[in-house]
Formats: structure tokens, C-alpha cells, sequence
């Protein structure tokens, strides 16, 4: 599945093919291929791959660039583990947006519009930023 996700990036380009779209020229032949209201759906197995492929490296970009600015400011504070400054929440979803990362490089959850995970990913990044969670 990455070979295909890859040949179907390099088509993508700076803007995409559009979102939910699959290059129709890429047929691996899998399971999940098939066609849905005149255009051609391909499982991907790679999120980042399969975001350049739909919206391209800007899309990429858009969608990568607010969960950096959000994981970065964590560099620059020297956190205590200390479960009475909430401390210890903050690590458990740091824990699991890493997971959530590394999921998206094995399953293109990340543009999937009913995907389970990307709400759930939405919503801890956006925990994670919460003012009662942040570092001091």
C-alpha cells in the first residue's frame, strides 16, 4: 500500500487531486479499491502520504503546522511530573498524540472524514493546549 501512496503523491503536486479524491491512474488492486459515485476510492496506508496525494504539500502544511506550534511550545518548558499541577494529564496526552502520530504512518486516518480518530486527535491536541493543563 505505501508504493502506490507514494506514486500517488508524487501525482498530488503542490495542491492535490482534491480531498476524498484517488488518483485513478494508481490501481494496486486491493481489497479496498473501488469506485463511488463515478470517481475511484484507494485505501492508503500512509496519512502523510495520503494527505500530499488529496490536498498536496500545501495541504500538508496546513494541516501539520498548528500541531507543531502546539508540540513545540513543550520544548521550551522543563516540566516537573507532579500529579498536583496537573502535570501528569498533560504527559498521558502527549502519550497518546504520539501514538495517534504514529498510527497515521501505518493508517491514513488523517483524511478520513468519518475516521474515529481524528476528532478524538482534535480533541486532545486541543486538551493539550487547554489553560489548566499547560505548563506553568
Amino acid at each position: 500500500m505505501w508504493e502506490p501512496s507514494y506514486q500517488a503523491a508524487l501525482n498530488g503536486g503542490l495542491v492535490g487531486l482534491g480531498y476524498g479524491i484517488s488518483d485513478p491512474n494508481i490501481k494496486p488492486g486491493s481489497l479496498g479499491d473501488h469506485y463511488e459515485n463515478g470517481r475511484f476510492v484507494r485505501e492508503k496506508g500512509n496519512s502523510i502520504l495520503a494527505l500530499v496525494e488529496e490536498t498536496g504539500i500545501i495541504g500538508l502544511v496546513l494541516f501539520i503546522l498548528p500541531i507543531f506550534f502546539i508540540l513545540r511550545k513543550f520544548r521550551k518548558y522543563n516540566v516537573e511530573f507532579r500529579i498536583k499541577d496537573n502535570n501528569c494529564a498533560v504527559y498521558i496526552l502527549l502519550s497518546a498524540l504520539t501514538a495517534f502520530i504514529i498510527h497515521a504512518q501505518f493508517e491514513a486516518w488523517w483524511v478520513g472524514v468519518g475516521s474515529v480518530q481524528l476528532p478524538l486527535f482534535f480533541l486532545y491536541l486541543g486538551l493539550v493546549k487547554a489553560p489548566h493543563l499547560s505548563p506553568k
